[in-house]
């Protein structure tokens, strides 16, 4: 189409998004495989394409891009409307039908498409070239700078990130435990886990005032920090997983149950703090990405607008009960539970709704509590035997999520009330499309477990990098 000849059309097969799903497919298989060679360097991989191809995305966004978005939703706008004017036997009618469509949709192309207008309504030409606006239409949005590929490029950051981290829980050495040292090892954990989560604070805060600024280039700028920030601390900070996985099994096969669960809590708290780092890191992703179009989608936009927002977010915490304390005194209460976990199921309700089931046990004193987790699949989303788990919830007497039996129902975070309340948690949500920092946003974390192979429909709570299988690389 002339019309559209002007604009520029960035190249599809340098920057596809296929390219991008052919490192995902098979990192999602040798997570499957649990071959940590391959994963390792498939999900480098992912984070290298995600550099390039967000150079590549946000140049485009930021010049031809600009233009092709137009000619994408104009060539979308004027399909209908040219098959129609096109089946037309009168050729003078034909181009003033057109030439009013599309000086109702811009002006400028009206002006631009003039001559061939004019031969139009002359007669010597057919306005068939218009059908070219279907080709250049599809061109375009397989090019670098659409919404396809952009969501892909997050995912593929997120994917490499999150890949890191079962690599590391899976290859790291543990090392030997002294447990003659325990006191001194819990507080080192103690103080990586506080160093970490004051690192990840300080970038997120420096986004909230550059989004509460209206500064883009330092949005920009603090968002690029922001990522490159979380690529540093990941590998080590997950390597603690593995360390002190050792510590756990050690200390409970010395009978010291409570120092046990003292560090379980801690690699808890860990792996919830993985995951905000890679929700952080895919929301500064978007963010780099998403300031280059004309305008910003409204995750994106509901981040930019933080003037006025308070930052730091307050998530509801239950009462802390131990197991053996649960009775019927704390029927309907918030309460908040954690033990290892000794069994990990799913099941679905009468009405199709799924329901995991999950059995924690304080090592100290041996007591047990079910929970239930509505629309969340424990062995699917990573939660294996042995593993650490603090979870938020109302106590029942009587459950109708666990067929009458007494038990936890884990309760439900809502994303858009702690996201008006505060920025920070605005960010971690926006992050969901990509990861959620809370499966089925449920308000309960646990430590990383190792992984073993399996086929798809395993129900074995011994994959911890199930998510990676599992969760869709975007939604």
């Amino acid at each position: 189409m002339e019309s559209l000849a002007v604009v520029p059309v960035p190249p599809a097969s340098e920057h596809s998004g296929e390219a991008l799903a052919g490192l995902l497919v098979p990192q999602r298989q040798a997570a499957r495989d649990a071959d940590w060679p391959t994963l390792l360097q498939l999900s480098l991989n992912l984070l290298g394409a995600a550099h390039g191809h967000g150079v590549a995305i946000r140049a485009v966004r930021g010049s031809a891009a600009v233009q092709a978005e137009a000619a994408v939703e104009m060539a979308a706008q004027l399909q209908d409307g040219l098959a129609e004017l096109a089946a037309r036997d009168d050729h003078a009618a034909q181009a003033q039908g057109i030439r009013e469509h599309l000086q109702g949709i811009d002006a400028s192309l009206a002006t631009r498409a003039g001559p061939l207008l004019d031969q139009v309504a002359a007669g010597s030409i057919e306005p068939g070239p218009f059908e070219e606006g279907r080709a250049s239409a599809a061109v375009l949005g397989q090019a670098a700078g659409t919404e396809l590929e952009a969501g892909l490029c997050v995912a593929a950051a997120a994917r490499g990130l999150l890949g890191l981290v079962h690599w590391v829980v899976n290859t790291a050495d543990p090392g030997s435990p002294d447990l003659s040292r325990f006191d001194a090892q819990l507080e080192a954990f103690q103080q990586a886990h506080a160093e970490t989560a004051q690192t990840l604070r300080a970038g997120e805060l420096a986004l909230h005032t550059a989004c509460a600024d209206g500064r883009p280039a330092a949005v920009e700028a603090e968002a690029a920090g922001l990522s490159g920030t979380v690529q540093e601390v990941v590998v080590p900070f997950a390597a603690q997983q593995t360390v002190g996985r050792g510590w756990v099994a050690a200390l409970r096969q010395a009978g010291r149950g409570g120092d046990a669960e003292q560090i379980g809590r801690v690699l808890a708290a860990d792996a919830l703090l993985l995951r905000r780092a890679i929700a952080d890191a895919a929301v500064a992703e978007q963010l780099r990405l998403d300031l280059a179009l004309r305008e910003q989608p409204e995750p994106v936009a509901a981040l930019l607008q933080a003037s006025g927002v308070a930052f730091d977010a307050e998530l509801p915490n239950g009462r802390d009960t131990p197991l053996a304390h649960l009775g019927a005194a704390d029927d309907g209460d918030f309460v908040q539970v954690e033990g290892f976990v000794v069994e990990a199921t799913a099941d679905r309700e009468a009405d199709g709704k799924l329901v995991g089931r999950l059995v924690v046990q304080d090592a100290s004193s041996q007591a047990t509590a079910e929970l239930a987790t509505v629309f969340l699949h424990p062995p699917h989303v990573g939660i294996t035997l042995g593993c650490y788990l603090v979870a938020h919830g109302i106590f029942r007497v009587s459950s109708a999520r666990l067929q009458g039996r007494p038990g936890v129902e884990v309760d439900a975070l809502a994303p858009a009330a702690l996201g008006q309340a505060a920025w920070q948690a605005r960010l971690w949500f926006t992050a969901g499309r990509w990861l959620d920092m809370w499966r089925s946003n449920l308000n309960l974390c646990w430590s990383l477990g190792g992984h073993t192979a399996g086929p798809d429909d395993s129900e074995e709570p011994t994959r911890g990098a199930a998510e990676l299988i599992y969760a869709p690389f975007a939604r």
